[in-house]
């Protein structure tokens, strides 16, 4: 009964790699399809540590480093890395043709095992030549994949926009979290154009989840699955979960820090009924409750349609601000109850000024959620709105990126 119902809808594609020749995300493009002499890039990479066992070698049993380029012509190029040589201190050279024998790019990859992060240097050669990332300056990182079929691969950070003539730019290399998963890729390759998050509160997930069962899902794991004792006489029987058929609450539930650290009591879970007993309710019974779809109908068609989180517990098992703030920031700041107002830390809305995201706060009452920050309550006039006013900006076809 513990987990937090928090229902936010993104439309956000998911990208997968399909194998290890793959490159997601961005494209490195070299701009001169007139001049095939003048369509080369050096690629030099750099990979931290000196011990093998830790780092791994990038071509231990052969691999191949596969890029994306558009040279004239969108395609893929595939170039073939060399076994062995790769000792901590030892640079080796290599250089790569198109594998077809067409006139295009001319890879050069030297790598080097030294302390410092991993690193792609991109160099561009010819009087016309340019490797950028598409799009130009993108703001926030973007990314491609390096893959390599004998060994690890890296995700490519790309943070700044164009290599120009006989210049040179570094670009940070990271081990992604998953093998082959793009860490950051560009917003503006994304096919959507708005993303709505809605906030809601005080209802756990199995009190509207519990019947998807009934709709052909798969059954929840509610919990506690036989209930809870009577806090009135442990010697009658439990309390067991039930469909609720009123839709006003005699009382709120606990769910103060104390409150909801008595009722999952240590992972018994079984501290529920006690915790939420008072004159209007002497066994607490109304924390046992559930809704189904015949009273959830608009959330029912939702969770059959579109992916839902039955395994979401909220980040503090505590109150409203709280856990807000963990939506919002990533942290409580420390807080464990609903009384953080006027914090002057950073926030999800300060990256999405500083990447020129639009965004507006739109709230059926006050916006407590979000005005605890100072940067959000300061901008209020121009941010912050009714859900009146969500309606409205629907209607005009005005919403912002981000609401």
């Amino acid at each position: 009964m513990s987990r937090l119902l928090l229902t936010v809808f993104l439309l956000l594609p998911v990208t997968t790699r399909a194998a290890d020749h793959t490159v997601l995300g961005s494209k490195l493009v070299v701009k001169n399809p007139g001049a095939p002499e003048q369509r080369k890039i050096s690629v030099k990479a750099k990979e931290a540590g000196s011990d093998d066992a830790i780092v791994g070698d990038p071509v231990a049993n052969g691999a191949t480093l596969t890029i994306q380029i558009n040279n004239g012509t969108s395609d893929t190029q595939t170039y073939n890395l060399p076994a062995g040589s790769w000792t901590g201190d030892a640079t080796t050279g290599f250089m790569y043709k198109d594998p077809t024998g067409a006139n295009g790019p001319v890879g050069v990859a030297e790598m080097k095992k030294q302390s410092g992060v991993f690193q792609i240097k991109v160099v561009v050669k010819g009087k016309l030549g340019t490797v950028s990332v598409v799009p130009p300056n993108p703001g926030f990182d973007s990314c491609v994949l390096l893959a390599l079929t004998g060994g690890d691969s890296y995700s490519i950070n790309f943070a700044s926009g164009t290599v120009t003539n006989k210049a040179a730019t570094l670009f940070k290399v990271s081990r992604p979290t998953q093998e082959g998963t793009c860490i950051a890729p560009n917003p503006n390759n994304l096919p959507l154009n708005h993303i709505v998050v809605v906030m809601q509160e005080n209802r756990s997930a199995d009190t509207y989840l519990a019947q998807l069962s009934s709709q052909g899902q798969p059954a929840y794991e509610a919990e506690p699955l036989t209930g809870n004792p009577d806090p009135t006489n442990p010697m009658n029987p439990p309390i067991t979960p039930f469909h609720k058929t009123t839709y006003c609450e005699v009382a709120d539930l606990n769910h103060s820090w104390n409150g909801t650290h008595a009722e999952v009591d240590g992972g018994a879970m079984d501290g529920f009924t006690a915790a939420n007993a008072n004159g209007a309710d002497p066994t607490g019974s109304r924390a046992m409750g559930y809704y189904d779809q015949t009273d959830l109908p608009f959330y029912y068609g939702l969770y059959n349609t579109f992916a839902t989180g039955d395994r979401y517990f909220s980040s503090a098992l505590t109150q409203t601000f709280p856990n807000r703030l963990y939506l919002l920031a990533g942290t409580s700041f420390g807080h464990i109850r609903n009384d953080s107002f006027g914090l002057t830390s950073a926030s999800i809305f300060n990256l999405l000024d500083q990447f020129s995201v639009t965004w507006r706060i739109y709230a059926a009452q006050a916006a407590y959620g979000t005005l605890f920050f100072k940067y959000v309550s300061d901008r209020s006039a121009t941010h912050v709105f009714t859900t009146a006013q969500y309606y409205a900006d629907l209607t005009a076809g005005t919403l912002p990126d981000v609401a």
